[in-house]
Formats: structure tokens, C-alpha cells, sequence
């Protein structure tokens, strides 16, 4: 779809969070958590993607 073409209102784009900002929270939450939230920026995740990995053996 291109911009104007329905009546439809358009939105401004979702920006990532300041980087200042997860680290401020990274000292406050559990290890595990804190490792799922530098990972997603380092991979282009999506929460859940991040969520649903799961360790193996190979």
C-alpha cells in the first residue's frame, strides 16, 4: 500500500528504545532476562523469537 492512497491515517513509525534506557533497566532485572534483552538488538529478534529459543545438544 502507498502513502495516501486510502483515507486510512497514517502512523509514525515505531522507533527503537534509546539505548540508554535498557541500560538502565539491565541492573534491575534477572541475569537471564537481562542477556534476552541485549541479545535482540544484536539479532533483529522479536521478543518472543528471543523467548522461544531453547538450548540443545548436538
Amino acid at each position: 500500500m502507498k502513502f495516501g492512497r486510502t483515507e486510512a491515517r497514517e502512523t509514525e513509525p515505531v522507533k527503537p528504545v534509546a539505548d540508554e534506557h535498557v541500560d538502565a533497566v539491565l541492573p534491575h532485572v534477572a541475569p537471564q532476562d537481562a542477556a534476552m534483552v541485549q541479545l535482540q538488538p544484536l539479532t533483529g529478534m522479536r521478543p518472543r523469537e528471543v523467548v522461544m529459543l531453547r538450548a540443545t545438544r548436538l
